[in-house]
């Protein structure tokens, strides 16, 4: 998404960096828009600290370029065609079925409600074999109703309990600090 940054002029912005992929299915409180029932071409714009995600909260200025805008989030609806008309937030779900095809994804704090139908379809439809699916949740019934949409084999443990993140974190953690090794985890835990 673009940055609510650009909207008084040019931002400078590092050149990207390959990580994890990380997909917003449903918007998010960050994401901004005018709020209109029809918003095809219109940008979308992110709200982020004043230096990323490391940041507290957005700069005063950033605040200022989005009082005219609403918070875009997707419910987890049977259908979400009228969202679907905004290219951005297509794209964003042509990343995630791209994403799915990954041999590991984890799920971090979706609860896969039956109600999401588009999410299931999607997930349904971008199976492949090798690929693992681990649920990140404080609840397990999230664990238990992927059960329900996609073969067993293909899902892994889960991680549940009172602090998920944290512990999604530190398996994710490289096992020592040698160069050759952090090079190795990154390899290995993309999505």
């Amino acid at each position: 998404m673009t940055p609510v940054g650009a909207r008084s002029g040019a931002i400078l912005q590092a050149n990207e960096v390959e990580t994890f992929g990380l997909t917003k299915l449903h918007g998010s409180r960050s994401w901004l828009y005018s709020g209109r029932e029809s918003f095809y071409g219109e940008t979308i714009y992110e709200l982020v600290g004043e230096s990323g995600w490391n940041a507290g909260g957005p700069s005063y200025r950033d605040m200022r370029l989005s009082l005219d805008k609403v918070p875009l989030v997707i419910p987890p609806t049977t259908g979400k065609s009228g969202f679907f008309n905004n290219e951005s937030v297509r794209s964003e779900w042509a990343a995630a079925r791209n994403g799915l095809r990954a041999d590991l994804v984890y799920f971090v704090g979706y609860s896969f409600p039956p109600s999401d139908a588009m999410t299931r379809f999607l997930l349904q439809d971008s199976h492949h074999p090798q690929r693992k699916i681990i649920v990140v949740n404080r609840s397990e019934a999230p664990h238990n109703q992927l059960l329900k949409l996609v073969p067993s084999d293909s899902v892994g443990a889960p991680i549940i309990g009172d602090s998920p993140i944290e512990e999604l974190a530190a398996r994710l953690q490289p096992s020592t600090t040698t160069p050759e090794a952090n090079i190795a985890w990154t390899l290995e835990s993309k999505l």
